[in-house]
C-alpha cells in the first residue's frame, strides 16, 4: 500500500463539547502520513484554546465569520497538501485504524473516488459508544430522500462486507483530492449556497456524474454524535429545517436527469408538493427556501449545465441508485 498524504479537515463552531476527544483520538491513529487542518468558524466558546492544547500540531484557521461546513471546508481543501481528503466532523470519535482502513480502500481500484467507513451513534450525553449504526453510505429513495443505509438499525454484522454504494456520509468521508477537482464548479467542492446539510450528498452526485465511484469498508470504524436526523425534524432549529428543505430542492435542480424526471417524477414533484403544503401551513419559517432559490435561480441552473455538460455516465446507469439498489457487489463490473 502506498502511504499516500491524508489531510484531516475539521470545521468547529462552538464545539467545546466534543472537540478534545475527537482530536485526542485523531492523534493516536495508526496512519501517520497525515496533516490536520483545522477552520474555526468564529467561535465563542473555548473551541480553540483546547485544540491548541489537544493539538498543536494542527494548522488552525481563525475565520472572523461562519463559512459553515462548506466554506469551511472549500478553505481547508484549498490549503491541502494531501493527496486525500477527509472532511472529519468534531463529534466524530474514531477508532484508532480508522483512517488506515479507509485509506486501504480508497486504494482498491483507481477509478474510486470517496470511501464510506461504518459510522455507528455515540450517545450525545455520556459520549459512549452503541450498537446502533449511524450511516454506511447513502442512498436514495425513488422520491429523492436521500437516507443513511442503515441508520437507526442496531449494528448485527448485516453490513459485514465491502460494496459500492451512492456516496459517503459527510461526517466523516475519504475523497481522492483529484476526483474533488474534477467536479469542483468554479472554485467550489462543497457548493457554498449549501451552507450546510445535504451538501454531502449533493457532492456525492456530482461525483457519480464523472464516474467515480464510492466504496463502503466495515473495516473503518467510528463514532458519531448525531442530533440532526428524519425523526425529529420538529427538534430541529428553523435554520435547519430551511436549509434541509431548500437544499433538497437545489441538489434535484442541479443533478437530476431527465430520465428520472419521465420515470420518478411523478413521486419527487408529488413528494416536494406535498412538502410545501405543510411549511405553507405549518412550518413558515421554512419559507425563505423557497425565496432562496427564486432568486438565485440563474446561478443553480448554470451550476446545473456545468454538471451534466461533464457528466458522463449513462442516464440508465445512474437511474438504478434510485429507490432501486442501495449497494453493488464488488465483483460486479461497473461500466
Amino acid at each position: 500500500m502506498i502511504s499516500n498524504k491524508v489531510t484531516v479537515g475539521i470545521v468547529t463552531w462552538n464545539s467545546s463539547k466534543f472537540i478534545r476527544k475527537c482530536l485526542e483520538l485523531l492523534n493516536v491513529q495508526t496512519y501517520e502520513n497525515m496533516e490536520v487542518i483545522i477552520v474555526d468558524n468564529n467561535s465563542k466558546d473555548d473551541t480553540v484554546q483546547i485544540i491548541e492544547e489537544v493539538s498543536p500540531q494542527a494548522r488552525i484557521i481563525k475565520s472572523e465569520e461562519n463559512l459553515g461546513f462548506c466554506g469551511g471546508h472549500n478553505l481547508a481543501i484549498s490549503l491541502a497538501d494531501g493527496e486525500y481528503y477527509m472532511p472529519y466532523n468534531p463529534d466524530i470519535f474514531a477508532e484508532e485504524n480508522f483512517i488506515e482502513e479507509m485509506v486501504k480502500a480508497i486504494q482498491f481500484d483507481e477509478s474510486i473516488g470517496s470511501v464510506s467507513g461504518k459510522l455507528l451513534r455515540c450517545d450525545p450525553a455520556t459520549l459512549k459508544k452503541t450498537n446502533v449504526i449511524d450511516s454506511t453510505g447513502v442512498f436514495f429513495q425513488k422520491n429523492r430522500r436521500s437516507l443513511d443505509r442503515g441508520g437507526e438499525e442496531v449494528d448485527t454484522g448485516q453490513y459485514e462486507n465491502m460494496e459500492y454504494v451512492f456516496g459517503a456520509s459527510g461526517a466523516a468521508p475519504l475523497y481522492k483530492k483529484e476526483a474533488l477537482e474534477d467536479i469542483k464548479i468554479g472554485q467550489e467542492y462543497f457548493l457554498e449556497y449549501f451552507f450546510a446539510y445535504r451538501e454531502d450528498v449533493d457532492l456525492a452526485w456530482r461525483l457519480q456524474h464523472r464516474g467515480w465511484k464510492c466504496i463502503y469498508t466495515p473495516q473503518a470504524i467510528a463514532y458519531h454524535v448525531r442530533n440532526n436526523t428524519p425523526l425529529k425534524r420538529k427538534e430541529m432549529s428553523d435554520l435547519v429545517n430551511m436549509h434541509s428543505v431548500k437544499n433538497k430542492i437545489i441538489m434535484l435542480l442541479q443533478n437530476e436527469s431527465k430520465r428520472g424526471l419521465m420515470h420518478d417524477g411523478h413521486l419527487y414533484l408529488s413528494y416536494e408538493i406535498m412538502i410545501f403544503v405543510y411549511v405553507l401551513l405549518k412550518e413558515r419559517t421554512t419559507l425563505p427556501a423557497y425565496k432562496f432559490i427564486f432568486k438565485n435561480w440563474k446561478k443553480i441552473m448554470s451550476n446545473r449545465q456545468a454538471i451534466m455538460t461533464k457528466s458522463k455516465v449513462n442516464a440508465k446507469e445512474m437511474h438504478q441508485w434510485f429507490g432501486r439498489i442501495n449497494k453493488i457487489d464488488i465483483d460486479t463490473k461497473i461500466q
